[in-house]
Parts: C-alpha cells; sequence; structure tokens
C-alpha cells in the first residue's frame, strides 16, 4: 500500500486562488454547455465513451509517473473502484438532466449539495451540526420548490438532487480513501469506471432498440442510437475530457494556493455560467420565482460554508473536480 505523507503547502495568495478557480468553473460550464447541444443528436453513452477515450490516457500517464504500476494496484484499489462508481452515480444523473431543464435550474438544484452533506455529517456522526447549520439547511431546501417552479409536471426535477446527493456521499468515502491512495490513482480508477460505465451503457442502448418510441429530452439522450459524428461534434465531445484535465488542474491549484475558506464562495459564480449560457444559446432566462429559490438557495448554502472549519470543507463542489488534485 502506498500511503501518503501530508505535505503543508502555502496559502499565501487568495486572489490567484480565486482566480484559478473561477477560470476553473468558467471551462467546465462549457462541458455542460456542449452536453445540451449534442444530446438533441447524440446519446449520452457515445459522448461519455469519446470524453473517455481522453481523460482515461492521460490520467493513466499521470499515475504511473507519480508512483509506477503498483501506484494503482493496492491494497486499497476495490475502495478507490467502489469511490468511481458513486461518482458515476452522480455524472450519470447530472447529465441526464441536463437535456430537459435549462442549465440554470441543474446547477441551482445541484447547489443543495452542501445541505445534504451537512445531514449525512450529522447522520453519521462525522461531527456535531448546530441549530444555526441547521436552519441554513432548511431555508436552502425551502428554496428547491421555488426552483422547480413549473416543472414539478416531469420528474426530472429530481436527478440534480440525486446528483448532489451521489456527491455529497463520495465526498465523506473519498476522505477516507484518500488517507492511503495517492490521488493521481484515485483520479485514474474514477474515470476507468466511468468508462467502463459508458461502454456498458451504449453496448445497451447504443444499437437504437428503443429510439423512436420516446419523446422526452432525458430519456430521447439515454436511447437514442450511436451515429457517426461530424468532426466538429467528435472535437467537442473529446473535447469534455481535456475540459476536466484542465477545469481539475485549475480548481485544484486554486485549494493549494489559497485558503479554502476564503475560496469555497466563488463556487457559486459556476451558477453565472449556467444562467449566461442558457440564455445565449438555449433562450432561457430563469423566472422570477425561480430567481427567488435560486437566491435562498445561495443564501443558504453561503451560511453553511462560513459555519464549516476551513480543514472540513470539500476540494470542490464541482462533479469533475471530484477526483483529487493531479
Amino acid at each position: 500500500m502506498n500511503a501518503i505523507v501530508p505535505v503543508a503547502l502555502p496559502k499565501t495568495d487568495n486572489a490567484i486562488g480565486i482566480l484559478c478557480l473561477c477560470v476553473g468553473l468558467t471551462v467546465f460550464s462549457i462541458q455542460d454547455l456542449i452536453l445540451k447541444l449534442l444530446s438533441v443528436h447524440y446519446p449520452l453513452g457515445q459522448a461519455m465513451v469519446f470524453r473517455s477515450l481522453v481523460a482515461v490516457p492521460l490520467l493513466l500517464w499521470m499515475a504511473l509517473r507519480e508512483g509506477g504500476v503498483g501506484n494503482l494496484f493496492t491494497a486499497g484499489t476495490l475502495s478507490m473502484i467502489q469511490r468511481g462508481a458513486i461518482l458515476v452515480a452522480a455524472y450519470f444523473a447530472y447529465y441526464l438532466a441536463i437535456p430537459s431543464l435549462p442549465l440554470a435550474k441543474v446547477a441551482a438544484l445541484y447547489f443543495t449539495l452542501p445541505f445534504f452533506l451537512t445531514i449525512l455529517c450529522g447522520l453519521t456522526a462525522r461531527r456535531s451540526v448546530g441549530w444555526r447549520r441547521w436552519g441554513a439547511v432548511a431555508f436552502g431546501f425551502a428554496g428547491v420548490p421555488f426552483v422547480i417552479a413549473g416543472d414539478w409536471a416531469t420528474a426530472v426535477w429530481i436527478l440534480p438532487l440525486l446528483s448532489a446527493l451521489s456527491y455529497a456521499s463520495l465526498m465523506l468515502f473519498s476522505r477516507r480513501v484518500g488517507q492511503t491512495q495517492t490521488a493521481s490513482a484515485m483520479a485514474f480508477w474514477a474515470n476507468a469506471v466511468f468508462l467502463v460505465f459508458a461502454v456498458g451503457l451504449s453496448a445497451l442502448f447504443g444499437w437504437g432498440w428503443a429510439e423512436g418510441t420516446v419523446t422526452q429530452p432525458s430519456l430521447r439522450f439515454l436511447l437514442q442510437a450511436w451515429i457517426w459524428p461530424s468532426t466538429v461534434d467528435a472535437l467537442l465531445m473529446a473535447g469534455c475530457g481535456g475540459i476536466a484535465a484542465l477545469g481539475l488542474t485549475l480548481l485544484s491549484q486554486s485549494y493549494k494556493l489559497s485558503d479554502s475558506a476564503r475560496v469555497a464562495p466563488f463556487e457559486y459564480t459556476a451558477l453565472i455560467w449556467a444562467i449566461f449560457w442558457g440564455f445565449m444559446f438555449f433562450d432561457e432566462w430563469p423566472r422570477p420565482i425561480e430567481w427567488v429559490g435560486m437566491a435562498m438557495i445561495l443564501v443558504a448554502g453561503l451560511a453553511v460554508l462560513k459555519r464549516e472549519k476551513a480543514r472540513d470543507l470539500p476540494l470542490s463542489f464541482q462533479r469533475v473536480a471530484a477526483d483529487p488534485p493531479v
């Protein structure tokens, strides 16, 4: 087993750290835009396979450079694979929501993540949760119905919430696994599981046996057949793998350079990009009641972060950044 010796890194440049975070979030927001654009013509499995074929070899090279083959096969390999499965659940739920809901609505519902994390920490007795934090969680969840607003008729709004819950579980699981495994090995296995899942999804649905029987956007994204992509679309799919690597590097660097308590609130700038891309490409603009709900989630999330100690803050709320820094 390759034990990791914690190294205290200086955190002195909050401005640069915040800048790295904001640029990283901008990069990640482009991935959501790409997937929503591609969902009209291509299946989810195909987009996931193309993304993984770029990301996995890169992460394998990083893992081998850091510690060789022994870095990947340790007593904790099964735990890293299990961690990857939880991450896939978070990805899958989030991606399926994108075709059916406005990007801003998906992002806002996903930012219930700190509320789920607080609940899980309280239930598992990992640390005490005071009444102020419970109050913030209740206030944040009270904003969810306002965000959902006119989409109650479809169950798709559940998917971003499931993604947030899965990712919150991943955070707790990762803290234990990360004590004994290298960051690059964890990142490799997470993306390897992602690739296996994508291939399985494509084998099950990619030949189009259910195509034409559904019109609901998320189900169509799941069930439509593989088609040969145009050069531009193939590059966009593959580009998601590059986005994952670049965005992850920027987010990791941001938390290395600065205090996590200072940086974490800027995670919510991702909501700005979701609103911007939705308006520019899909003519999406939140209704007044949805603005109220998003504001409630934002205020409650910031309150929860303020109550957290810096050492308890996660690396990042971003799905792709669930893999530790490489």
